[in-house]
């Protein structure tokens, strides 16, 4: 309820199209459902190296740009690094929150709509 609480204060004033959250945070989905406030809420995409890929991807073909103004997401892109240690490709799951948020975004949102777009544009080669 808490963490819902403060969501809904920094979404103020935001005209919010999507609500996206950890996938694992059920009894957010669960308290989001209740209020009824957020007209389209889902848990993100939450494969992590799919979603860094296409993330970097987007950044370095620039279709995603990030605003200066983006302090704390530019302060931890600066510091996110591989986990050298693991036997699998992982990331330090350290002061990574706006990362996390970001790569929810690029997996859920961005991705769909690409996707969208290069499909509608398929539909039209064919005719």
């Amino acid at each position: 309820e808490e963490h819902y609480k403060n969501i809904v204060k920094l979404a103020s004033g935001y005209d919010i199209e999507c609500l996206i959250f950890d996938p694992s945070a059920t009894s957010l989905r669960e308290t989001i459902s209740r209020h009824d406030d957020f007209e389209d809420y889902r848990g993100a995409r939450n494969n992590v190296i799919e979603g860094i890929s296409y993330t970097t991807t987007l950044l370095c073909n620039h279709k995603l740009y990030i605003s200066e103004e983006c302090e704390h997401l530019l302060q931890e892109l600066a510091v996110y690094s591989w986990d050298s240690d693991s036997s699998v490709d992982a990331v330090i799951k350290e002061n990574d929150h706006a990362c996390d948020a970001l790569r929810y975004f690029c997996n859920t949102i961005a991705k769909s709509e690409i996707d969208l777009e290069y499909s509608e544009e398929d539909e039209d080669n064919d005719i």
